[in-house]
């Protein structure tokens, strides 16, 4: 890592600031926008006070999944990073260049698309009341962690400003995006995730000669490029899905759902009101910091050859 960032300083109009991510328009009528991805942490809808220094291996990994399925569907990324926007960065050149993309300036979905296959996070928790995940009914008798029967299972959620997302019915997608769009993109994240999922099982994992590397759920996020849809913000990272490696009935977390359990323990224990950005324990950070890294290296480095 080349050095820590919490706040872009580009001298570009800001378009906007996210909870990981400030986006910034190149020039009035490019159609371009430079995407820089921070060392700011939230879960649970709050940004935490302390940093994960993680940025990096967030834009690499979604460069990497672009890149990898840029055959089946189109992405937001410019054929070639313009090497000329890394002169805006001056001595910090090191810093931002390895953080940024440059993307189209899409016309995005107003809905984040989830497709989920294993029991974890909201989904088990669903499960365990209804037995049911998103609405759709469950085999009986499974345990958290384990893979739903059959296809993975498409939901949508609104993108809220403040406060939670909500889940909302296909139909109601239907309705605001045409039945034809909304369909393509359904049918677009599932191959998408399904692709994603074989090249994880066929992934060589040091040390783990018998485990699985798993990508449980995703989040997606897609727009319009001149009437096309193309695939937007980021792809498959450990901040919006849930990877692990399972060697037998021992799970490793290597997304953010670490962060997730450890405030979720916080909150259980009186230690965190659920709504407060608080400050992270360094040893907790790092530990974040180290499976982000493996899971990089995995992707980027120990594939076997396994093009989809």
């Amino acid at each position: 890592m080349k050095g820590i960032l919490l706040d872009s300083k580009i001298p570009l109009e800001q378009v906007s600031r996210g909870k990981v991510r400030d986006v910034y328009r190149i020039g009035d009528k490019s159609g371009k926008l430079l995407i820089v991805t921070t060392d700011r942490i939230s879960a649970f809808d709050v940004v935490m006070k302390t940093h994960v220094e993680r940025g990096e291996l967030l834009n690499a990994i979604s460069k990497f999944w672009f890149n990898r399925h840029s055959g089946y569907c189109n992405n937001h990324l410019f054929p070639k990073q313009e090497t000329e926007m890394w002169k805006l960065f001056g001595a910090e050149h090191q810093i931002y260049s390895c953080r940024c993309m440059v993307v189209r300036e899409l016309a995005m979905l107003p809905f984040e698309f989830i497709v989920r296959s294993h029991l974890t996070g909201t989904a088990y928790t669903e499960y365990l009341k209804s037995g049911t995940v998103s609405g759709v009914p469950v085999a009986k008798d499974l345990k958290q962690f384990d893979q739903i029967p059959g296809d993975p299972i498409f939901c949508v959620t609104t993108k809220e400003k403040h406060g939670h997302d909500r889940e909302v019915r296909f139909a109601d997608v239907c309705d605001k995006l045409g039945v034809e769009l909304a369909s393509q993109v359904r049918d677009v994240s599932l191959e998408l995730f399904k692709r994603s999922q074989q090249i994880c099982k066929k992934t060589n994992i040091p040390n783990y000669p018998n485990a699985v590397l798993t990508l449980a759920d995703a989040k997606l996020e897609f727009g319009l490029w001149n009437g096309q849809l193309m695939w937007a913000d980021e792809a498959f990272t450990p901040d919006c899905s849930r990877y692990w490696i399972r060697d037998g009935e021992r799970i490793d977390h290597l997304s953010k759902q670490i962060l997730r359990d450890h405030l979720s323990e916080q909150k259980s224990i009186g230690a965190w009101n659920g709504r407060k950005a608080i400050a992270l324990h360094p040893n907790l950070c790092r530990k974040i910091e180290r499976k982000y890294q493996f899971l990089h290296d995995l992707l980027l480095y120990h594939l076997a050859g396994n093009q989809i």
